[in-house]
């Protein structure tokens, strides 16, 4: 590895994203970190329209500031709230079934509400 890929590593690894490589756009593309005005500003911005263009998809860059928080949010409550999570299952489970049969995947998953509970 060259040196100036080090730093260009370092550069970018140097702002903890807690949600690098786990947020999508909802074009259904991964969002990648982007730092703005010498890293004062971050961003998670479509791939799509990154590579493609704003054409290519409308969602705007999102700031770090804005979306973090709300999704720290939703993931603490859910957690405090495990029967959100099993009934949001057991929906998922009869959306599932009525779409064909899903004996062994339908087991599984009860297993996994009942683990919950």
């Amino acid at each position: 590895m060259t040196s100036s890929r080090k730093g260009y590593e370092r550069k970018y690894e140097a702002r903890e994203w807690e949600l690098k490589g786990l947020m999508r756009c909802s074009c259904g593309q991964v969002m990648l970190t982007w730092t703005a005005d010498g890293g004062k500003y971050s961003y998670y911005r479509c791939n799509k329209a990154y590579h493609y263009g704003s054409d290519a998809c409308p969602q705007k860059a999102i700031r770090v500031e804005h979306v973090e928080p709300l999704v720290w949010d939703f993931v603490s409550d859910l957690l405090a709230n495990p029967e959100r999570i099993r009934v949001g299952i057991e929906q998922l489970i009869e959306q599932e079934t009525r779409n064909g049969d899903l004996t062994d995947e339908t087991e599984v998953w009860t297993e996994k509400i009942a683990e919950c509970d």
